[in-house]
């Protein structure tokens, strides 16, 4: 079991070659995407594998200040904030699996009230739910 908090970016899941000629694309090159990192039957493979991997995204419901964040464009299109950014990197994650059939072993574990502090996050009763297998 594998878990995650809230990054100031994150790798989107989705196979693809970055952003499309005339236009933005949701599918980002590495390491804002997985685009070009996986190609043709084999990244299929294991883009599959990753996403059937067990992992949690704990997110503290508060994590919405924009203070010490990654304020690149391909970062804000991801979200606003740490906490907007980690939904979508799980959702983004789920309707992907959920369009290809595939198995989807990620969990998501919310905090309410707490932001980007670690000692709230950790002692709270969610980090046993979010660190358990």
């Amino acid at each position: 079991m594998r878990a995650t908090g809230p990054a100031g970016w994150c790798s989107i899941s989705s196979p693809g070659r970055g952003r499309r000629k005339g236009g933005r694309s949701p599918i980002r090159s590495a390491p804002y995407g997985l685009g070009q990192v996986y190609s043709g039957t084999e990244g299929e493979a294991a883009l599959r594998r990753y996403l059937e991997q067990p992992l949690t995204i704990y997110l503290g419901q508060g994590d919405t200040r924009d203070d010490a964040r990654n304020d690149y464009p391909e970062a804000l299109a991801q979200g606003a904030s740490r906490y907007q950014r980690g939904l979508n990197v799980f959702n983004a994650a789920k309707t992907l699996a959920q369009a290809r059939g595939w198995t989807f072993n990620w969990r998501l574990v919310e905090l309410p009230g707490v932001g980007h502090n670690a000692r709230k996050m950790f002692s709270a009763p969610q980090a046993f739910e979010a660190l358990s297998p």
